[in-house]
């Protein structure tokens, strides 16, 4: 007689990793396509503690998959979790199995010391457990043409065999990164969704040298979307004007941080625009202190490192979600209430500022701290 109970959640075996690979194309990629090798760091054979799964009989029926990751930004370090390929077979939807799976993943993450998770797409099931929008970039959009013709003296070739350790040193050298190793960055651009999306890698030289590397993929017949890039910016936007010209694409869009000032003034200088965009999924804040912990260093620069010092922060959750965020500096608090509210101070919003009803005091001088810079998703998308 066959089971009829579901087991997990599980984290899948090695032997079930094609399995599980196969229920996230069945269900996203029914018009043709691989899940498993478009995302070759989530469904990796060796990491199967990556795939959070629910089973019946002995087979994967639902899926949450997650990455934990080194972040470096601006000199401090912490740790992101990355949630994507979130699905159950159709025959398996409605028994609450995903919410299962995000709950297992979001105790895997705490214990792996992530201080936030990002998590691909929006859907009530992210929210009912204290995920919102927030975060704050520029979105950069030009023509291609126009950039172009502003590559004189630039040379721009797909990374080749020899050329993927300065690619990466290239990586390594950005002020705001996911840490991979050279094999990992190599999997993830050579051979990863971009690449089976139509895009690809490319590095850009001057004068033989490697001065800027990119990665992109079509957004659709007209526009060329930038995935990742690293380098020079003067080199970079010209590089992906004769990239997009190439292949018959009008403009180039170019997600970037706000600090990247040289980047925005760049496309200003092409004729382009810049316009804020949020993050294009949702975040989920796991561990507020760690996060507060890890991100002093850049605190301080703002408030000073014995304000930064003193300040502390204390929270009140429950098992799905952060509910309420206190900061206290000497007899002084703020307080905030909902997810929105919290990630938004932290990490901002084009519209939503929470701390802006303070002008004065801890309020005011946490408005000027805040936010944190919040990683783009990049070739880590899941």
């Amino acid at each position: 007689m066959l089971r009829t109970q579901y087991e997990g959640p599980l984290t899948a075996r090695r032997t079930d990793v094609e399995a599980v690979a196969a229920l996230a194309t069945s269900v996203f990629r029914s018009n043709g396509g691989d899940m498993g090798a478009e995302y070759p760091l989530l469904f990796h054979p060796r990491r199967g503690r990556q795939l959070h799964i629910m089973t019946r009989n002995g087979a994967p029926v639902s899926l949450v998959g997650m990455t934990v990751n080194d972040v470096v930004m601006y000199g401090c370090r912490t740790k992101v979790a990355c949630i994507g390929s979130v699905c159950t077979a159709q025959e398996h939807r409605g028994k609450g199995l995903a919410g299962k799976l995000v709950d297992a993943a979001a105790v895997a993450a705490r214990r792996a010391r992530a201080t936030v998770m990002l998590i691909s797409g929006g859907r009530s099931l992210y929210t009912r457990r204290g995920a919102s929008d927030c975060g704050v970039y520029s979105r950069c959009e030009f023509d291609a043409k126009r950039a172009a013709r502003r590559a004189k003296g630039l040379t721009v070739q797909r990374v080749g065999h020899n050329a993927w350790r300065g690619a990466h040193a290239l990586w390594q050298a950005e002020h705001v990164r996911f840490e991979r190793s050279l094999a990992d960055y190599r999997l993830a651009a050579a051979q990863g969704w971009p690449v089976l999306r139509g895009g690809g890698t490319y590095v850009v030289r001057k004068a033989k040298r490697a001065v800027a590397v990119v990665t992109v993929r079509p957004k659709d017949a007209s526009t060329l979307r930038t995935i990742e890039f690293a380098g020079s910016r003067t080199a970079a936007l010209p590089g992906l004007g004769r990239i997009g010209a190439a292949q018959g694409f009008e403009t180039v869009t170019v997600m970037c941080y706000p600090a990247d000032v040289t980047l925005v003034e760049e496309t200003k200088r092409l004729g382009g625009d810049v316009a804020k965009r949020r993050f294009g999924g949702m975040v989920k804040l796991l561990d507020p202190r760690g996060l507060w912990r890890d991100f002093r260093r850049l605190i301080a620069r703002s408030v000073g490192t014995t304000v930064a010092k003193s300040l502390r922060v204390a929270y009140d959750a429950d098992d799905l979600c952060i509910h309420t965020l206190r900061f206290t500096l000497g007899k002084e608090s703020v307080e905030l209430r909902g997810a929105q509210n919290l990630t938004a101070a932290l990490f901002g919003h084009p519209t939503r500022r929470p701390l802006g009803q303070w002008s004065k005091g801890l309020g005011s001088l946490l408005d000027h701290a805040l936010p944190l810079p919040l990683p783009l998703y990049g070739l880590n998308f899941v």
